[in-house]
């Protein structure tokens, strides 16, 4: 692996500027970073398109796999793993390629599953105490809160090479006292990335209903379909479901990637901001991301 703190090697390299960012600037270093490497990137978020997909076939053709009960268990743990292994990859690919280092899919894949377990275990508190916080009216604001605390979660467990416990607070260290500025930039940068997959899948849409391609369906349900996922097209049209269904799955690998890139920067720019990002630190990420170490 190409050592990040190795200024003399010019090739495949960003423009590092380690200084605090503004929002424009994180955005800017979103795009620019996917365009730039975007096979890595897709290549990382296929995992999860394949998990997806897995899922939507045992779903929606629960013939294939008897009882029901087994088939829910099996499409949430293949759910679960994909999108843990493609965020924990992009996170990696993002974080070696911020410190001006090369990384294939392949290999950014390899190191999140060497702490596959310490990231599922972070994963499951973070999603149990959010969870349960959110189920009742009261306490929505708590879940807010803590969803934006431990915002980092990924970043700290894979980049930092600490417990799941740890790497929640580490993600609280690097949020404290910017509470506010964190919801608002991780909450933009999210919805970002949702409105370009809708525009897209309700773009594709709007193509099918107004040329007759698809019946019966009006432009309410496609606006439905893009943005908040109501299911609209069913096996019993299977040409139409295949098509539509990829068109889905597609244009989901193709966005899935930017929210978590823009993540990924947040967490660089808090470290700038809070800890003045150093030489010893970047050091220290390249050696927790090297596989030759345990993580």
């Amino acid at each position: 692996m190409l050592d990040p703190t190795d200024s003399s090697n010019s090739n495949n390299r960003e423009t590092l500027i380690l200084q605090p960012m503004g929002f424009t600037d994180i955005l800017d270093g979103m795009f620019s970073f996917y365009r730039r490497h975007f096979r890595v990137f897709v290549g990382i978020a296929a995992v999860d398109l394949f998990a997806e997909l897995i899922g939507q076939v045992l779903i929606d053709f629960p013939q294939f796999i008897q009882p029901d009960s087994v088939q829910l268990v099996v499409v949430l743990v293949i759910t679960i793993f994909g999108l843990i292994v493609s965020i924990g990859g992009i996170v990696v690919a993002s974080a070696i390629l911020y410190l001006g280092g090369r990384i294939t899919a392949r290999d950014a894949l390899e190191r999140v599953l060497q702490r596959f377990f310490p990231l599922l275990a972070c994963a499951l508190l973070w999603l149990l105490v959010v969870i349960v916080l959110a189920v009742t009216i009261v306490g929505i604001p708590f879940a807010l809160y803590f969803a934006v605390r431990w915002g980092f979660f990924v970043e700290t467990s894979l980049l930092e090479g600490i417990s799941a416990r740890h790497a929640l607070k580490r993600s609280s260290e690097l949020v404290s006292g910017m509470w506010w500025r964190m919801c608002g930039m991780l909450l933009a940068v999210c919805l970002l990335s949702a409105a370009i997959h809708a525009v897209f899948e309700i773009s594709v849409g709007f193509v099918l209903v107004l040329s007759g391609v698809v019946i019966e369906i009006d432009l309410i349900d496609i606006i439905e379909w893009g943005t908040i996922g109501n299911p609209i097209f069913t096996p019993d049209d299977l040409i139409l479901y295949i098509v539509m269904t990829g068109l889905h799955l597609a244009l989901s690998l193709f966005t899935f990637p930017l929210w978590v890139i823009g993540v990924t920067l947040l967490y660089f720019n808090q470290r700038i901001q809070k800890e003045g990002f150093d030489i010893q630190m970047k050091s220290d990420i390249s050696r927790n991301l090297d596989t030759r170490n345990s993580l």
